[in-house]
């Protein structure tokens, strides 16, 4: 009953999926989490509105085993995200937080958004038709579901009883199913496409921090947010 109700207040909605948490296997999680604020979102969800940047040789990359036994890399490409899309007023739940399980919230916005890419047709990348091209949405709620308990197996957030469960279970429901089968692929303004540009530069990391401080006094593109894994 703990379950189902929190489910309801994570996305208010009238019921839930289901996601076998307990029989989900971890994989395994490598490079870093990079990330650049670019304004504030209008909606009761998640935190703001960001840009993922993936860092030359600090791709964030989780590793997992499909059902069918392939091995399959997840590489998300730059795209917008607010964390993860937990309702405000329950943000301060434990485990509920918008990037409490960052990683793992950028890993499943960057399946929704790989798969309106496929959906709508306009020239989706080849990474994006390879990780979600025969992908069922039920799969997408167990990898939610898998890379939180990665990040718990891997001791690099608290082992929470409530939280892993209820956000694979909303994740799982009719709102999220929408979303997947919504055809309106968003790719980034050319603004902060540069912007990217501009931080990643050469591709090292010192440098990419350099300009972040720089950009604090002139106003630019500057990571707000680093999480590594390496």
């Amino acid at each position: 009953m703990r379950f189902l109700m929190s489910c309801l207040v994570l996305l208010a909605l009238s019921a839930c999926g289901y996601v076998n948490y307990k029989d989900l296997k971890a994989g395994s999680f490598s490079g870093a989490v990079h990330v650049y604020w670019v304004g504030e979102n209008n909606t009761a969800f998640g935190d703001g509105n960001f840009v993922y940047v993936p860092v030359r040789g600090q791709e964030l990359t989780f590793t997992r085993t499909r059902a069918n036994g392939e091995v399959q890399v997840i590489r998300p490409e730059p795209f917008y995200t607010d964390g993860g899309s937990v309702p405000k007023p329950v943000q301060s739940i434990g485990g509920m937080s918008a990037w409490g399980y960052a990683p793992a919230y950028i890993i499943h916005d960057w399946l929704f958004v790989a798969r309106k890419c496929v959906n709508d047709g306009k020239q989706p990348t080849v990474h994006e038709v390879e990780i979600v091209g025969d992908m069922s949405f039920q799969e997408s709620a167990d990898i939610m579901g898998e890379t939180i308990k990665t990040l718990i197996e891997s001791n690099r957030v608290k082992r929470r009883e409530l939280s892993p469960v209820a956000i694979s279970w909303a994740t799982a429901g009719p709102v999220s199913r929408n979303l997947w089968n919504e055809e309106t692929c968003v790719r980034l303004h050319p603004t902060h496409l540069a912007n990217i540009q501009h931080l990643i530069g050469d591709g090292r990391l010192a440098g990419i921090q350099a300009r972040s401080k720089r950009n604090e006094r002139t106003g630019g593109p500057q990571l707000v947010g680093t999480i590594s894994f390496d």
